[in-house]
């Protein structure tokens, strides 16, 4: 499993065993070509924590606080006077389909 470039008389730094290097040592069980998981340095873990830390704050649409957490605020609340017309417009609407259908029926 030696590599070709890697010398006879080089000595694996992880096993000692001639002929290979620590990369492609088969005591290890790395491919040729795989390298090893290199841990993260402390340093660098540190910085991309402050980079994280230091993001800009997300906006957060705003509301009122006291209606956000009034037990009450569960409740339905009124319909406004445009809702109110249109609610009514509909199921004048829906009388009329089913009287429609009515006489359709009957007659």
């Amino acid at each position: 499993m030696a590599r070709k470039n890697t010398p006879s008389s080089y000595a694996c730094g992880s096993c000692g065993v001639k002929g290979h290097n620590k990369r492609t040592c088969p005591a290890l069980g790395l491919a040729p070509k795989e390298k090893p998981v290199k841990k993260p340095r402390a340093k660098k873990v540190a910085a991309v924590e402050a980079e994280e830390a230091t993001e800009a704050p997300v906006e957060v649409e705003a509301c009122d606080v006291e209606e956000a957490f009034d037990a009450d605020a569960d409740e339905e609340r009124e319909p406004t006077d445009e809702e109110l017309a249109e609610i009514e417009a509909e199921d004048e609407a829906e009388a009329l389909a089913l009287l429609a259908e009515i006489e359709a029926l009957a007659g």
